[in-house]
């Protein structure tokens, strides 16, 4: 006897119902590999931050403990910067890379979460200063994590590696502006201390030092003095 035919193809229906079962596992998935990418670049992050420690004291036993971490310009806010385009110099991070401490891995200066051009690695807006390259005029080049205000550069002399030991912060996130926040971690900061140790500081603790229309201007050193004291604070 002849059995009845069966179409061996799936029907619209079957397909719409595959497609739909695709969609909501990739619904499903997108946003937990979202987190785990978030979380990968934070680990990452905390990373470089020890890396800026190691550099720091290979740079303090090559120069009597004396270690350029600071600002610049008489402001406090100024102090993230790698070559300046005012004096066509290299500054703060800068005065490492003459050393040749960052030339291995110049990135890690620069945080994994970073969305801002003008805080990132080697960008139209951020080009890297390569040290054996000569041409000028420059423009500035910063690095995406900031130095405590430890001294002012060329207003004081540099302060020693082993009077600060302790927990107090080195470098953090750069948090001198509210958008600074907002380009990266935005609910924080990361901290590293001169133990090694890197902390997570909490918004709420930064937003008092961050009111909204906040300037790049030495009326602002106060706040921003308190603000890395409460950065140092674990």
């Amino acid at each position: 006897m002849l059995r009845p035919h069966r179409p061996t193809a799936f029907t619209l229906i079957e397909l719409l119902v595959v497609i739909s079962i695709i969609a909501l596992l990739i619904g499903l998935l997108l946003p937990v590999l979202g987190r785990a990418r978030t979380a990968a670049q934070d680990v990452l992050c905390q990373s470089r931050l020890r890396s800026l420690h190691q550099i720091t004291h290979v740079y303090a036993s090559d120069h009597d403990q004396r270690i350029p971490i600071g600002y610049r310009a008489g402001r406090v806010q100024f102090n993230a910067n790698v070559w300046s385009r005012f004096n066509q110099e290299y500054v703060l991070h800068g005065l490492m890379l003459l050393d040749g401490l960052h030339d291995a891995a110049p990135e890690n200066l620069y945080c994994p979460r970073e969305t801002a051009p003008e805080q990132s690695f080697d960008t139209t807006e951020n080009p890297w200063r390569r040290r054996t390259e000569t041409t000028t005029p420059w423009p500035n080049v910063q690095s995406g994590y900031a130095m405590a205000p430890l001294y002012e550069e060329n207003a004081e002399p540099m302060p020693r590696l082993e009077d600060q030991l302790g927990t107090q912060p080195l470098y953090a996130d750069t948090v001198n502006l509210p958008e600074r926040v907002d380009s990266r971690h935005q609910t924080g900061a990361y901290v590293l201390h001169a133990d090694a140790g890197v902390s997570f500081v909490i918004r709420d603790r930064l937003d008092p030092f961050l009111p909204a229309g906040l300037t790049l201007d030495e009326a602002n050193n106060n706040s921003q003095m308190d603000l890395w004291a409460e950065l140092g604070n674990r």
